[in-house]
This record gives structure tokens, C-alpha cells and sequence, in this order.
């Protein structure tokens, strides 16, 4: 989270992809640097057990969010 922030005040987009159970931090992290509300996408958890076609439909689902945050100014 800490990075991404850096880099969308250097002028990078950037967004932070997390499983399910790291949302809360990385909001809080996010507010800590005083970039609350920072795009967070929330993949499912875990991943490490999902074969080829779950992770292509995880990421498929998640796309326009990544897209979103990416090409949509945050602040």
C-alpha cells in the first residue's frame, strides 16, 4: 500500500489488489499515509487452491476494478 501511494503522488497510477482478509488493513494503511479511500481490489481468499479456470474468472471478475482504478483519479 505504501508504494502505491508514493507512486500515485509521483504521478503512477496505481491500485492495491488484496484477499479478502487484508481489506481492513490496507484501508488503514492507506488512511496512516493520508490517502484514505486509496482504490483497493478485493480478490477471494485464498488463491493458492484455485486451479487455472477459478483464477482466470477471479481475475476476469476483478478487471473493470483494476481498469477503474487505474484511469480514475482517486483523489
Amino acid at each position: 500500500m505504501r508504494d502505491a501511494v508514493e507512486l500515485e503522488r509521483h504521478g503512477v497510477p496505481a491500485v492495491v489488489v488484496v484477499t479478502e482478509p487484508f481489506h481492513g488493513l490496507a484501508d488503514a494503511t492507506a488512511a496512516a499515509r493520508g490517502a484514505e479511500g486509496f482504490p483497493v481490489v478485493v480478490v477471494r481468499h485464498p488463491l493458492a487452491p484455485l486451479g487455472d479456470d477459478d483464477l482466470r474468472a477471479e481475475a476476469e471478475r476483478v478487471a473493470i476494478d483494476v481498469l477503474t482504478a487505474l484511469t480514475v483519479p482517486w483523489a
